[in-house]
């Protein structure tokens, strides 16, 4: 059995490998010795079901008659010791006739009937298996998938580490507890759960974030898997294997809602890489459904599944043939592609179709990104295009795409950023091992420098795991005191190394801050300065309604922390202590700006809004960002956008109102 090549694909290499699957005939049958007893022949067994490929396929475990006088004669003893058993009498049923010495016949036993469809039931799920996970598949997907299996679970078993997990807790924590909000008011005023992961919140909230993590990562892997199979490169099992460790790698820095996305994209890319046995329609619907459903899970990767899709796009293009008819408005476009430019059309539509939730909920903000960085991986991209063989064509242009996106993430300000160096950094050496061709030791040398340079692993992430300040108890002092204060309208934490005070301390008062870098950037880029001035650093307090700020003691901050922390245990007259203990500094912001003020008074905080009361008519102006997404709840107001991005309330009597979000986006209270 064959699998049908597709017309069209030359995508990933220059020609569409076959896919012929050999099954072993079942054991059951067996040539008896010649005039053996008790043998019922079976028809001779047809040339097709064999799926020969070759001269060289071996032929299953038939015993063929006249292998050998000892062949024969352990046959007939064997026989013979059946038949007593059995009690059987010697004689009956012998075979006889033109036939009986013909080596090609097979033969099965005539003591057992149900033998028969037995047997046909046995081939019939080996031609399915053998259809479905032909051979080639099965050894680079199965030990790619017990590599993954096996470290995910050593994974879960390891303390609480990684810098971006603690976002990903703090995302499933909100979503279990508050349940479809459009805005979480615990960071920066508010922020868009949506705009960062429509899956992720919901995901984690339901088996955890570090579970959503585990199973991204052997699925994503698996599929890797299968990809290098289905285009018969050079080197798929070891390829599979390092693709498996590196993604683990990826699950240690606590990316665990950018693997979801990875693993949505690589079943995307299945899907429209699935044998010529599915209906080409049903492949680039599949395709197209789960690239849209790769941006849902996490904006990022399905940026880089847009990529394959233009990689296979561009590396479709040709000089089209001469043709004496004039060409339709289609064929005029379509003439100048081939290979799977359809299937990569499909992944770049499906991308761009799941950025909606995005544009509906922006965020936006800025991603850092140094130069020496950049020059880092654009070195390694150069290094692996060259690396890999010219015949694959599209894995070629995805390095060219790839180094482009690396130099317009530098130079253009945006929310990717250094993101834009993860994909080269978990699948480039991958990929250069499965496909590579030079010799065995500069390929070596050229995946250690690539490794390097690039590093799939952070070191201070594994450094960091089971450290005191990943545990709630680390927070619940300094949370007990907050509570005692209550009600506070936002404080700010100095930022830890792995941003646990965004998970713990956020859920019982709204931070300053939080722990996503794009908007910190944007919204505070006081903290990315050189050095942070008294002056500025007040200023700041103040515009944002900051009540208090804690300082944690003894343990590793945020690079851009430290300087904040400096500045505050420099003494600074505008800051008053007010508690401490051996982890934490708590101190008051003296005089500072209300998070309501005018006519309003601050009643409660929570991560899904507030409550002020007004005794008076006139105006209130709330610190929390605007948003089309807000929702106003009271006797007789409206609402609308104020300076600096805030919240104004117009009120026509004393009253209590609440201001928080829903899926509604036309405001009923807009003035």
């Amino acid at each position: 059995m064959t699998d049908e090549p597709d017309r069209d694909a030359d995508g990933l290499a220059s020609t569409q490998p076959i896919e012929a699957v050999a099954d072993d005939p079942d054991e059951a049958g067996r040539i008896p010795p010649a005039g053996g007893p008790h043998r019922t022949e079976t028809a001779p067994r047809r040339a097709g079901n064999d799926r020969r490929t070759g001269s060289n396929r071996r032929i299953g475990n038939e015993r063929r008659a006249g292998n050998g006088a000892g062949g024969a004669g352990d046959a007939q003893r064997r026989d013979g010791e059946a038949q007593r058993r059995n009690g059987d009498v010697p004689g009956r049923g012998a075979r006889s006739g033109a036939g009986a010495g013909d080596p090609h016949r097979v033969y099965v036993e005539a003591t057992s009937p149900a033998l028969i469809p037995r047997i046909g039931r046995q081939r019939d799920w080996v031609d399915l298996v053998d259809s479905w996970f032909p051979e080639r598949y099965r050894v680079p997907m199965i030990a790619t998938t017990a590599t993954s299996l096996a470290l995910t679970v050593a994974f879960l078993f390891l303390p609480l580490a990684g810098t971006d997990l603690a976002a990903q807790v703090a995302r499933g924590h909100f979503f279990s507890a508050h349940g479809w909000y459009t805005i979480d008011f615990r960071w920066y005023g508010g922020i868009y759960p949506f705009g960062y992961s429509v899956l992720a919140g919901p995901l984690n909230a339901a088996i955890g974030s570090r579970g959503v993590g585990a199973v991204s990562c052997v699925l994503a892997s698996a599929a890797f898997a299968f990809l290098l199979a289905r285009f018969a490169v050079r080197r798929p099992t070891l390829g599979g294997v390092l693709a498996a460790m590196v993604g683990v790698f990826n699950l240690v820095s606590g990316r665990t809602t950018f693997a979801l996305g990875i693993a949505i994209g690589m079943a995307a890319l299945v899907g429209v890489s699935l044998p010529g046995r599915v209906p080409r329609w049903l492949r680039l619907v599949l395709g197209g459904v789960l690239a849209a459903l790769s941006v849902a899970g996490s904006p990022l990767a399905g940026l880089f599944v847009g990529l394959a899709g233009g990689a296979l796009l561009l590396a479709g293009l040709r000089h089209p043939p001469a043709s004496a008819d004039a060409p339709g408005p289609v064929a005029r476009i379509t003439r100048y592609l081939t290979g799977r430019w359809r299937e990569g059309l499909v992944l770049c539509v499906g991308a761009l179709v799941g950025l909606v939730p995005s544009m509906l909920f922006p965020d936006g903000g800025v991603q850092p990104f140094n130069g020496d960085s950049m020059k880092v991986f654009l070195a390694g991209g150069v290094v692996t295009f060259f690396l890999i063989p010219a015949r694959y064509r599209a894995l070629r242009t995805g390095a060219v795409l790839m180094v482009a996106m690396v130099l317009f993430a530098y130079l253009v300000p945006s929310p990717i950023g250094s993101n834009i160096t993860r994909l080269p950094m978990l699948y480039a050496t991958p990929l250069i091992v499965a496909v590579g061709t030079i010799d065995r030791r500069l390929l070596v040398g050229a995946v250690v420098a690539l490794t390097w340079w690039q590093p799939p692993l952070v070191t201070g992430d594994l450094g960091s795991a089971g450290d005191r300040a990943a545990q709630s108890a680390f927070y619940q002092p300094l949370i007990a005191e907050l509570d005692r204060r209550k009600p506070i309208g936002r404080i700010e934490v100095v930022p830890l190394y792995d941003h646990w005070e965004s998970t713990y301390v956020a859920e019982a008062v709204p931070l300053a801050r939080g722990w996503e870098r794009q908007v910190d950037v944007h919204r505070n880029p006081l903290f990315y300065r050189d050095t942070v001035a008294p002056d500025d650093y007040l200023d700041w307090l103040y515009r944002n309604a900051v009540g208090y700020v804690a300082v944690p003691q003894g343990t590793k901050l945020d690079k851009y922390g430290r300087q904040e922390a400096d500045l505050i245990a420099a003494g600074l007259p505008y800051l008053k202590p007010v508690w401490s203990n051996s982890d934490w500094r708590l101190y008051q912001v003296r005089n500072a700006q209300q998070l309501v003020s005018g006519v309003g008074v601050l009643v409660d905080s929570t991560p899904t809004g507030l409550v002020f009361d007004t005794t008076d008519s006139g105006r209130v102006l709330v610190r929390v960002r605007w948003s089309r997404w807000l929702t106003l709840s009271g006797p007789d107001a409206c609402f609308g956008p104020a300076r600096e991005g805030w919240v104004e309330v117009t009120v026509n009597g004393p009253g209590r109102y609440r201001i928080s979000s829903g899926f509604v986006p036309r405001q009923a209270h807009r003035c």
